[in-house]
């Protein structure tokens, strides 16, 4: 597996400069300071039989699965080495941030209004940001919300330890006349529950 700190390459060659471009606007937000609260695992042809989400009769130029997996806990070792990486970076005494540390350990505890922890909202903020990509690089796109697990724990092995499937995003490149373009019906984006 490649990849970039918050995106991982599974079985899958090199990515082509389009699917790059169509990550990059959430590289950094899936590092979030350090603590990676989410991963991106990029699949080629692979999540198609594992979720039955791209329909069989589109001809895709270019099919890929992105998996969005929520880390499953956020320690106080993290927080800690998050902190004293602050402290040495802006050259402040670790013990004078224990008011910024306890603050900041409340955000990432607190439950939001529907009752995600604050890695659930990062990695739903950063579906948020895939798919305002996706429009920018006029890619078709489906997500699906993943609440069948067995897959994921299979093929992505040693990952599943620490993070939860939480999402499928289907990219599909419709290729005409020799140039990528946006799907024609009118429906780039959706969200299935």
């Amino acid at each position: 597996m490649s990849h970039h700190q918050s995106i991982h390459y599974f079985n899958a060659e090199a990515p082509s400069e389009k699917i790059r471009l169509f990550l990059k606007p959430v590289e950094s937000f899936a590092d979030s300071f350090g603590l990676k609260p989410f991963r991106i695992i990029v699949s080629r042809n692979h999540g198609s039989h594992l979720f039955h989400t791209i329909d069989d009769d589109k001809e895709p130029a270019e099919n890929w699965t992105l998996i969005i997996a929520v880390r499953n806990q956020i320690t106080r070792s993290d927080i800690d080495l998050f902190v004293n990486n602050v402290s040495e970076s802006k050259k402040y005494f670790a013990v004078s941030l224990n008011k910024y540390r306890k603050g900041f350990e409340e955000s990432i505890n607190k439950k939001g209004d529907l009752g995600e922890n604050w890695a659930e909202r990062q990695a739903r903020s950063g579906l948020a940001i895939l798919l305002a990509s996706a429009l920018q690089v006029n890619v078709h796109t489906r997500v699906l919300e993943i609440t069948d697990h067995a897959g994921f724990d299979d093929v992505f092995g040693d990952l599943n330890k620490a993070y939860t499937a939480k999402f499928s995003v289907e990219v599909e490149w419709i290729l005409k006349n020799g140039a990528f373009v946006k799907n024609n019906n009118n429906t780039n984006t959706a969200l299935v529950n």
